[in-house]
């Protein structure tokens, strides 16, 4: 390998650290808060009501837009770091 070449890999846990939160976070705002929701508006007999607005759907569309984003750059460097393997 020549010295000062680019090594795509120490990229790598940022790259495995934003799909988590990613992740983390699709998963919350789709699964686990309108259970929550569902289950205090079961135990409060109707008097408590929460839901989804336009606002969350947007949100996770725009987190899972960064979710390919990431699943993208995640490609590269690992494709990368097989060009420079060769070397």
């Amino acid at each position: 390998m020549r010295i000062g070449t680019f090594f795509p890999m120490r990229y790598l846990p940022i790259v495995l650290l934003g799909i988590g939160i990613s992740l983390y976070v699709l998963l919350f705002l789709l699964v686990t808060y309108p259970a929550t929701c569902a289950n205090f508006e079961r135990l409060s007999g109707g008097l408590y009501t929460c839901g989804l607005g336009p606002g969350a759907y947007l949100l996770a569309f725009g987190i899972g837009l960064a979710l390919f984003v990431w699943l993208y750059l995640l490609y590269s460097a690992l494709m990368s770091s097989l060009e420079y393997s060769w070397e």
